[in-house]
C-alpha cells in the first residue's frame, strides 16, 4: 500500500475512493460529469426521482430503467443523450477504478456494495464479474474498508507433548473464535 508516494507494508485495503454514488450531482458544461460533488444524505429531499430539483446520478440510472426508486416520471425531462452520456463517464470512471487496483493484468472480479451499487454495469470493462451481493445495499465504504475478512493470532505455542499440525489447528480455532 501506498501512503503520500511512500510504500509501506501496512496489513490494510489498498483503496480508491472516487466521488461517484447514487447522490453524485450530474452536471453539463458541455460535457456531462458526474461526481464529485454529492447531495450526501439528502438525496431523498435533494434528487429528482423524490421531487427536488438536483439530478443526480440515482435520477440517471432512474431515467434510464437501470434501477426503480422513486417516482420515475419526475426524470421524463432528462435528456437520453446527456443521460448515456453521463452514465458512459460513470463506467470509465469505475473502470479506470478497477485497473488501478489490479495487481496483475486480466479481468478480476469486482463485489459492488452500497447504496450506489446498481450504478455499476454488469459488463464493467476490466471485471470478469460483477457481484452484488444480497442486502449488499446496505454496505459503505468505510464498513468495507474495514471488515474483519481473516483472522490473526500473534502467541507463542509450545510444541512439547504436541505436535506442528495441531498447534496450527488450535491457532486456525483460535484466529476465527476472533472474527
Amino acid at each position: 500500500m501506498d501512503i503520500c508516494g511512500v510504500r509501506t507494508n501496512f496489513r490494510m485495503p489498498d483503496l480508491i475512493s472516487i466521488g461517484l454514488g447514487g447522490g453524485s450531482l450530474v452536471s453539463n458544461n458541455g460535457t456531462p460529469s458526474v461526481g464529485p460533488g454529492s447531495v450526501g444524505f439528502e438525496l431523498p429531499e435533494r434528487s429528482l426521482v423524490f421531487g427536488g430539483d438536483t439530478m443526480t446520478a440515482t435520477d440517471v440510472a432512474v431515467a434510464m430503467g437501470r434501477v426503480e426508486i422513486g417516482d420515475r416520471s419526475l426524470t421524463a425531462d432528462i435528456d437520453p443523450e446527456l443521460a448515456s452520456e453521463a452514465m458512459a463517464f460513470m463506467q470509465r470512471s469505475l473502470a479506470e477504478s478497477v485497473d488501478r487496483l489490479k495487481i496483475c493484468p486480466g479481468e478480476v472480479p469486482l463485489v459492488a456494495v452500497g447504496g450506489g451499487s446498481f450504478l455499476v454495469d454488469r459488463d464493467l470493462p476490466g471485471t470478469s464479474e460483477v457481484i452484488t451481493p444480497e442486502n449488499g445495499m446496505v454496505a459503505n465504504a468505510i464498513g468495507a474498508a474495514i471488515a474483519q475478512v481473516g483472522g490473526e493470532v500473534d502467541r507463542v505455542f509450545s510444541l512439547v507433548g504436541t505436535n506442528r499440525e495441531a498447534v496450527l489447528d488450535s491457532a486456525r480455532q483460535e484466529a476465527v473464535k476472533r472474527t
